[in-house]
């Protein structure tokens, strides 16, 4: 039997660290596949006990009414039986696809990890990085890779950066403010973030100076405001997108306007 996993995990998609076995990320509906069986199994265990909970005094009340007793009994036992299969098939899928995906992961990482740490080693980030974004498209497990927490950081640099070379092009919208603020908030909580190493904080420091201007100078933020955000500057959480949309949402006409 295969032993469950308890350990944290963390978004490959923004990042987050979430509780094991987690279905999907609160922060940006990026869905697990180990998490998403569990709950499947644990919906369909729930919907057994609630059939397993009809007392069978009121079933045969309930039969008598209709005057059908065994036809109404044998469908209540064919649905069960049918949702006994159903979950077979589930928890069978579900494992074949861990199964088949961790196998093909396995065999990926094999060969690319040694490219990665070959970019990595020679100091070439933003090819290693371009590799990584690459990658990430194709759905595949980079988050296991030793440097995940660096590229990620990078990844949130660059993003910023791209944004505010878009801006010089046109104005920024209010999605562009968003991510352009989840992005430096990301930067600015780096250094109370683990699995950095030294030279990589350094690295990422020279290469945040412009965001991080830009975080204080844009987004002023009210006591109530630091409150809210106090985890992700004072302890290197993740921000919550949804509180980040909230605060430009709120500050919408002011922000806007400085874009234009």
């Amino acid at each position: 039997m295969k032993e469950e996993n308890t350990s944290p995990i963390r978004c490959p998609s923004c990042g987050a660290v979430l509780p094991a076995l987690t279905a999907r990320c609160p922060y940006c509906d990026t869905v697990f596949e180990e998490g998403a069986e569990k709950e499947y199994m644990q919906k369909l265990s729930g919907i057994h006990e609630d059939l397993g909970d009809l007392k069978y005094a009121a079933l045969r009340e309930l039969a008598a009414e209709t005057g059908e007793s065994g036809r109404f009994l044998k469908k209540v036992w064919k649905v069960t039986i049918v949702l006994v299969l159903l979950g077979i098939a589930g928890m069978l899928f579900f494992r074949h696809r861990e199964e088949k995906r961790a196998a093909a992961e396995y065999l990926w990482a094999r060969d690319n990890y040694p490219i990665m740490d070959a970019y990595y080693e020679a100091g070439e980030y933003e090819e290693l990085y371009a590799f990584y974004s690459q990658a990430m498209q194709e759905d595949h497990d980079v988050w296991q890779y030793d440097h995940w927490a660096f590229l990620s950081a990078l990844g949130d640099c660059y993003e910023a950066q791209a944004i505010l070379e878009e801006e010089k092009k046109r104005p920024l919208s209010e999605d562009d403010l968003v991510w352009l603020f989840y992005n430096e908030l990301n930067l600015a909580a780096l250094e109370h973030r683990d699995g950095l190493a030294a030279h990589e904080r350094e690295y990422i420091a020279k290469e945040a100076a412009d965001p991080l201007a830009d975080l204080e100078e844009r987004f002023p933020m009210n006591a109530e405001e630091k409150e809210i955000f106090s985890d992700v500057l004072l302890r290197g959480m993740i921000p919550d997108i949804k509180d980040c949309k909230a605060y430009i949402k709120a500050h919408a006409d002011t922000l806007l306007q400085k874009t234009q």
